[in-house]
C-alpha cells in the first residue's frame, strides 16, 4: 500500500533534510506542486512556522525537478502535483462564463482550445522531464462558482441547484455542446435568487421558458456532457504521456462535482493509472464512505456488488485532511485506521507543510502500526 503526502515546493526547497524526514516517516512518495494557483498558507517548517503568500499562480516545474536527486537518494518517490484549469488568473477570453454573463477569473474553460492545449502541453512537458514517477492532476475539468480565495462576498441561499447552475459554463462552446441556453439558465437563476424562500423550493424544478425540460433534467444532462468531455481529456493525456510516466486523477464519487476534483471516469473510458479521492473531513467514516463509493462508481455498480466482485483497476488512493482543525493525534490515528478499512490501495495526507508537528508524528506512527 502506498503512503504519501502532498507538499509545496517552496517548503521543500527551504528544508534541505525534507527527503530524509519523509523517509523516516515511512512514506513511499511525496507529491509536490509543480503548477499551482495563488495561495496563502501556514507552514510548520522545522525552524519556525511561516505564512507564505503566492499572489499569482505559476509553474514550479524546474524548482520541483531539482529535488529529484535528493528524493532518489532517500528512496522516496517524487510525484508531480499539477493544478490544471484552476488558474490565477485565467487568461481573458478563455474563462468560465456563467449564465448571467459573469466571468470567473480563476477558472479556464476546458473547452476553449487555447486553454486545453496550454494545460495538456504543460502535462506533456512535465512528463518529458523524467523527474517524476507520477503526474497527479487536480482541477482537471470544470471549475465553478465556489473558490476558496478572494474576499468572498457571495452569500447565496443554501440551495445546491443554485450553486450548480451558477457553476455551469455558458461560453458559446459549452452551450453548443450541451444544448441548454444561457437565457434559460439565467431565468432559472433569477427565480431562485429573487423568489421568497418558499418559492425557491417550489421553483427549483420549475419548467424552463421553452417548456422542454426542468432544471433537474438540465443539470443531469450537463453533468453527463461534462463527464464525457473530461474522459476525452483524460484519454488525450494518457496518449501524450504514454511510456513516460503514470497519471493520477483527483476525483469524487459525486457526479455533479466542480472544482479541484472531477467525476470518476466511466468504467468504459480510457482509465488513468490511479485515482485519488480527497475527503476534507475530520470524520473517518466520511472518508471511508467516499473511498467505497469511488470504488463502486469506478466499477459501474453499487458498493455491495463491488464487494462481491472485488475488482479494482485503476488503484484508488484515499486523501484526507491532517491539518487544523483535524490535526489532533487521536483524529489522525483514527482516520488512518478507519480509511484502511475501506480497502484503498494507498492513502495520502493533506498536506505536509500545513501539518502540525504532532500530526506528522501521528501520521507516521499510524502508518507504522498498520504496516
Amino acid at each position: 500500500m502506498e503512503k504519501g503526502v502532498w507538499a509545496y515546493p517552496w517548503d521543500l526547497l527551504a528544508e534541505p533534510d525534507s527527503a530524509r524526514r519523509h523517509a523516516d516517516m515511512g512514506l513511499d512518495y511525496v507529491c509536490v506542486a509543480v503548477r499551482y494557483h495563488a495561495v496563502r498558507a501556514l507552514t510548520y517548517r522545522p525552524d519556525v512556522p511561516r505564512i507564505t503568500t503566492q499572489p499569482m499562480g505559476r509553474s514550479w516545474l524546474d524548482e520541483a525537478a531539482s529535488l529529484t536527486g535528493r528524493y532518489a537518494a532517500s528512496g522516496v518517490a517524487l510525484d508531480a502535483w499539477i493544478v490544471c484549469f484552476h488558474e490565477d488568473p485565467a487568461p481573458e477570453g478563455q474563462r468560465v462564463l456563467n449564465c448571467l454573463g459573469d466571468e470567473y477569473p480563476w477558472a479556464s474553460c476546458p473547452r476553449h482550445p487555447e486553454a486545453r492545449e496550454r494545460i495538456l502541453s504543460f502535462i506533456e512537458r512535465a512528463a518529458m522531464t523524467g523527474a517524476f514517477r507520477t503526474l497527479e492532476l487536480e482541477a482537471f475539468g470544470f471549475y465553478g462558482l465556489t473558490h476558496g480565495s478572494e474576499h468572498d462576498k457571495v452569500q447565496l441561499p443554501a440551495q445546491a441547484q443554485l450553486v450548480e447552475t451558477l457553476s455551469l459554463c455558458c461560453c458559446p462552446r459549452c452551450r453548443a455542446a450541451t444544448g441548454a441556453t444561457s437565457e434559460d439558465l439565467a431565468q432559472l437563476v433569477k427565480r431562485m435568487l429573487l423568489g421568497s424562500p418558499a418559492e425557491r423550493v417550489s421553483q427549483s424544478n420549475a419548467p424552463v421558458s421553452r417548456g422542454s425540460d426542468d432544471l433537474a433534467r438540465i443539470l443531469a444532462a450537463e453533468g453527463a456532457a461534462r463527464a464525457a468531455y473530461c474522459d476525452e481529456l483524460s484519454a488525450e493525456v494518457m496518449e501524450r504521456v504514454r511510456g513516460r510516466t503514470r497519471i493520477r486523477l483527483q476525483v469524487s464519487p459525486d457526479n455533479r462535482v466542480f472544482g479541484a476534483v472531477r467525476q470518476v471516469p466511466a468504467p468504459n473510458a480510457i482509465l488513468p493509472d490511479e485515482l485519488v479521492v480527497p475527503v476534507w473531513s475530520s470524520d473517518p467514516a466520511e472518508v471511508r464512505d467516499a473511498v467505497r463509493r469511488t470504488l463502486a462508481e469506478l466499477q459501474g455498480c453499487d458498493a455491495e456488488s463491488l464487494q462481491r466482485k472485488q475488482q479494482r483497476s485503476p488503484g484508488v488512493i484515499a486523501g484526507f485532511a491532517a491539518i487544523p482543525p483535524h490535526c489532533t493525534m487521536e483524529k489522525v490515528e483514527l482516520a488512518v485506521r478507519t480509511v484502511l478499512l475501506a480497502g484503498p490501495d494507498g492513502l495520502c495526507a493533506y498536506h505536509d507543510g500545513m501539518m502540525h508537528p504532532e500530526a506528522r508524528r501521528a501520521y507516521a506512527e499510524a502508518l507504522a502500526a498498520q504496516s
